[in-house]
């Protein structure tokens, strides 16, 4: 046996991985500002139209905030109605813009309440 069979060379690990794929995941998460793959920190927004959240926080922004209604709103919803909020949401939005003393926009083309 040569001199250079007999080393031997440890395996490299970095940190408390088992494998690079590990490692891969880990610096995923971490970039998205995710803390060991769980997001207990997030910060959830209900959505004003359907009854689900949506997160807004840690560069993950899964909806939007419109300030003429003063709302918030998920993904779907906002990008369901790009061309003016359906007629079913109406009712909900007038009366939320009447009790926060809020204007209620011209209607578009449509005749529906302009989206932004």
């Amino acid at each position: 046996m040569t001199d250079d069979q007999s080393r031997v060379i440890p395996a490299r690990r970095e940190g408390p991985f088992e494998s690079a794929e590990e490692v891969r995941l880990s610096l995923y998460r971490e970039l998205r500002g995710e803390r060991s793959g769980r997001r207990d920190d997030a910060v959830m927004v209900p959505c004003f139209f359907c009854p689900t959240s949506f997160q807004t926080s840690h560069g993950v922004y899964r909806g939007k905030h419109i300030p003429r209604y003063q709302i918030d709103v998920c993904q779907g919803c906002y990008d369901g109605n790009w061309d003016g909020w359906a007629p079913r949401y109406e009712a909900q939005l007038v009366h939320h813009l009447e009790a926060n003393g809020l204007r209620i926009p011209e209607r578009n083309e449509k005749g529906w309440l302009p989206r932004d």
